[in-house]
């Protein structure tokens, strides 16, 4: 039999640093009373270091120490059975902390940045194309903003969520994360959820650094034509909340495509190819059977709301909402259920 060391206390800083490394281990070990739990052992790095991944799924109780931590089995005493309602929601929120520790250390950032940097380049280098509109009624600074955005949504956010959910799924099956995973006391449906969560985060650092960027990319515009291109602030934060928001379905779906095809190829390929009926879905009646166009409906129908001359473009919220919810609930049930199902034959 096996005995526990432990070297790091739940909840701590220590841990959750430790329980967010790459090269972490999994090992299960048994006590003299034949309960069984998982032992994280991170690579050279931490050395022997090892830190019982159970602690840092259930609180501490307050009064451990390093003498009663040796006296405890990894599981607090209790066998491995079904979790409780409260107990899977705390063990969302600590994994969704160890998904943000990742996060940080990669290098995601950067490519959050090339969509800002493609958008706004080229939204100030043909800023001057936006006083040939004017014919239509839409003043040059709300086409600035409108046109812009329009090229984001269309391409380059969902394409950057392809990616961003291929990469997520496919580095932790490089390195059989999925599986090393699956054998902690957490369910299958919290991991995915929790991964899901952080694509929805990463998801809004882009629109975030979107949206800041309109406002230099605005002034450098304007030095350069020598008109004011910037319009009200609080308008251009309220479209980017409601993109954010209106964008969840098809990071759903995008998450659901990643976890189903197991290529690489496979996924990409099949990820973008649903960009290319965008354009022709928001020209019908039933656009709203296909949340991948939402973002781009959402300012196609905002750019006929400020231009005089382009007709009404109005967006029924029936069937609408309640279609989004069903599409959502739908994609995350059946990510849950195939989450780690190849893993584990």
């Amino acid at each position: 039999m096996h005995l526990c060391r432990f070297d790091a206390v739940a909840g701590s800083e220590a841990a959750d640093r430790l329980a967010a490394e790459e090269d972490v281990g999994v090992l299960w070990n048994l006590d003299d009373r034949n309960v069984c739990g998982p032992v994280i052992r991170p690579g050279k790095k931490h050395g022997l270091f090892s830190v019982p991944f159970a602690l840092l799924l259930d609180k501490e109780q307050g009064n451990a120490d390093r003498g009663s931590d040796r006296d405890h089995s990894i599981t607090g005493g209790r066998k491995r059975g079904r979790l409780s309602k409260e107990e899977n929601i705390m063990n969302l929120i600590r994994l969704m902390k160890i998904e943000i520790r990742k996060l940080k250390r990669s290098k995601i950032g950067l490519i959050l940045l090339i969509p800002v940097l493609l958008v706004w380049i080229s939204g100030i280098m043909n800023a001057d194309m936006n006083f040939e509109m004017q014919a239509e009624g839409i003043s040059p600074e709300n086409n600035f903003f409108i046109q812009s955005f329009l090229g984001y949504v269309w391409f380059m956010l969902p394409s950057s969520l392809v990616v961003i959910t291929v990469l997520m799924t496919q580095t932790e099956r490089g390195n059989n994360g999925i599986l090393k995973m699956l054998s902690l006391p957490v369910s299958g449906a919290a991991l995915c959820l929790s991964k899901f969560c952080t694509i929805l985060l990463v998801m809004g650092m882009e629109v975030a650094f979107i949206t800041a960027g309109y406002f230099p990319a605005a002034w450098i515009a304007s030095r350069k034509w020598e008109y004011d291109f910037l319009i009200e602030p609080g308008y251009v934060l309220q479209i980017a909340a409601l993109l954010f928001l209106i964008s969840i379905p098809m990071a759903a779906i995008y998450w659901m495509l990643a976890i189903l095809f197991h290529n690489t190829v496979a996924a990409v390929g099949v990820g973008l190819a649903t960009v290319v009926p965008i354009v022709l879905a928001i020209n019908t009646k039933a656009w709203f059977a296909y949340p991948m166009c939402y973002p781009m409906m959402l300012i196609t129908s905002k750019m006929h709301e400020l231009a005089t001359n382009m007709g009404t473009f109005s967006i029924r919220l029936i069937p609408w909402i309640p279609t989004a919810i069903a599409a959502t609930l739908a994609a995350l049930t059946l990510s849950c259920t195939l989450f780690g199902r190849a893993e584990r034959r």
